[in-house]
């Protein structure tokens, strides 16, 4: 995003390279500097464009809405999903077997105006504090993102694993299908993991699960439903 012009700091055959490297030195951190102040966010965004762009078929998991049920202070509406392990059979070399081997998080395209919907989240109903929302300005996909962080989970242990994000009822997105993007009944989410500076992103189609208590279905804001796609072991 920022960047300095290297050709013009090629070591010249004359007794003033020296100065002229540090000189090209300096003008380099401080071009990086100035990028950083301008955008607090930018070493997340940084991050982000690395990505490798995977589609579903190469995911090692594939997700469903499991649980839609109203929390103890009735204020609030718990959304849970669980996972299946399906492995890397389909696709195994690439992205498939990193993140099976570490799955590190979850991206959910969200809809404006509710980045004040969700109260918590929660991994096997202990609380996590690794999630944020990105405004359209900030995520890499262009819309609003609910982004959730250090999952800490790789293919032994997903299957026993579930997520539940908690919506304040009272907010202008009060339930799953008010939060998150559907389209034709399908929501949009990405499956992040990897190792290293290799960093994968699957995008993903979760179908139902927007619904409210006893609501059934599968629309748009109905229940139920798996999204994913192929893949396998490493």
């Amino acid at each position: 995003m920022y960047q300095w012009d290297r050709r013009a700091c090629r070591l010249p055959q004359h007794s003033h390279g020296v100065m002229l490297v540090a000189a090209c030195l300096v003008a380099a951190f401080l071009t990086i500097s100035a990028g950083a102040a301008r955008n607090p966010l930018l070493p997340n965004m940084e991050q982000q464009q690395q990505c490798f762009e995977e589609d579903c078929r190469s995911s090692p998991f594939i997700m469903h809405a499991s649980r839609t049920a109203n929390d103890t202070d009735s204020k609030t509406l718990a959304t849970c999903f669980q996972f299946v392990a399906i492995g890397c059979y389909a696709a195994p070399k690439g992205c498939c077997p990193e993140v099976a081997r570490r799955f590190s998080g979850l991206e959910f395209d969200v809809n404006t105006g509710c980045d004040n919907a969700v109260t918590a989240v929660t991994l096997n109903q202990q609380p996590l504090n690794s999630w944020h929302y990105l405004g359209s300005d900030d995520a890499a996909s262009g819309s609003p993102t609910l982004r959730i962080n250090h999952l800490g989970m790789d293919f032994f242990n997903i299957g026993d694993a579930k997520i539940c994000i908690h919506i304040n009822t009272r907010s202008q997105c009060p339930y799953w299908g008010a939060l998150c993007r559907y389209s034709q009944g399908k929501c949009m989410y990405r499956i992040v993991g990897g190792r290293g500076q290799r960093r994968c992103c699957m995008l993903c189609e979760l179908y139902g699960g927007g619904g409210t208590p006893g609501s059934g279905g599968g629309d748009e804001p109905g229940g139920g439903g798996g999204g994913g796609g192929g893949g396998g072991g490493g």
